[in-house]
């Protein structure tokens, strides 16, 4: 059985040592965005599988706080959002830099960002959204969430979005610029779509 489990973990690695190589030929630079971040998110994790020297890890952190901006990914699509919210706390157990985790999740724009998105039994149809698959995501990251003060603000605004909520109606509006303030490869776009959620 030892030597069964040795023969696989020997596969396995030859397996991800060839992706690895693979990808470091291939970024995709001139797509940019969500796949340049998942691209540099591999590398990272792959370096530190292999126990290779370590170059993209920092990379990775860098482009995840460019990416991010206000708590958003600054393609204001949810489903990225919410995959590379899993991808990122995902590579940071794998990089041992939870620290990471809990300074993301301590702004209280985050905060407010997903006791709003808890709150909802949709989720909004913005971009590139998804089924149920995003409020499950969203369970994932309960257990980072900081405590903060209860979010009273009728109106507040993250990444471009403006949320909206009381007690019977909740209100997503896509008010943000189309893309970053410069041209990624690649950008998604509902400006001015509002999503209303009434309970």
């Amino acid at each position: 059985s030892s030597a069964l489990e040795d023969s696989h973990l020997v596969i396995l690695k030859s397996i991800l040592e060839t992706e690895y190589e693979f990808l470091l030929d291939n970024i995709e630079n001139d797509i940019d965005a969500n796949h340049l971040l998942t691209n540099y998110c591999a590398l990272a994790c792959s370096e530190s599988l292999l126990c290779l020297t370590k170059k993209y890890g920092k990379k990775y952190f860098t482009e995840f706080k460019k990416q991010f901006i206000g708590g958003l990914h600054y393609e204001r699509s949810f489903s990225y959002h919410s995959l590379m919210i899993n991808e990122f706390i995902l590579a940071c157990n794998i990089l041992d830099e939870m620290d990471e985790v809990k300074s993301f999740f301590k702004n209280k724009n985050i905060h407010k960002l997903y006791a709003f998105l808890l709150g909802l039994e949709s989720y909004p149809q913005f971009g590139d959204s998804f089924s149920e698959s995003f409020l499950d995501d969203l369970d994932n990251v309960k257990k980072y969430l900081v405590p903060q003060d209860e979010v009273n603000d009728a109106w507040f605004k993250i990444g471009g979005y403006c949320f909206y909520s009381n007690s019977d109606l909740k209100i997503v509006i896509d008010g943000g610029m189309p893309s970053p303030k410069y041209q990624p490869g690649h950008a998604h776009s509902s400006t001015f779509a509002i999503n209303i959620f009434y309970q």
